[in-house]
């Protein structure tokens, strides 16, 4: 990729709720170690409404999330979009997906971290 490429990292939340979200931000990392010119969002995943917040999915989630901020913390062409923050009228009734709102609340907040990142220039 260039640095005239964009990429955009969304995962959602199945492998934290299988335990192997460790593998995923592993390979997340892989990429952003590879991937040293293009402009970078990285999503995080939202909370699983389906599922009480307390719940041991839900902890892992926040728990993935934190380490999903350090990786964005760590390269400078990487800019975080928190799904995380996507409030509970954002999803469908059973509280697993997104509805259409959420949808359009989620590109809202990638185009606009396009739009911050647009100004990154990567080092030689």
């Amino acid at each position: 990729l260039t640095q005239d490429d964009v990429l955009v990292i969304i995962s959602g939340t199945n492998d934290v709720a299988v335990n192997v979200a460790h593998a995923a931000v592993e390979c997340i990392k892989e990429t952003l170690d590879k991937t040293n010119d293009a402009k970078i969002v990285l999503v995080d995943l939202p909370l699983r409404y389906d599922l009480e917040e307390w719940s041991c999915v839900n902890e892992e989630i926040k728990k993935t999330n934190k380490l999903l901020k350090e990786l964005s913390d760590k390269y400078v062409n990487t800019t975080l979009v928190e799904a995380s923050k996507s409030a509970r009228h954002l999803h469908t009734r059973h509280g697993l997906h997104l509805n259409f709102k959420g949808k359009q609340w989620l590109a809202e907040r990638i185009i606009y971290a396009l739009k911050e990142t647009r100004s990154f220039t990567p080092t030689p």
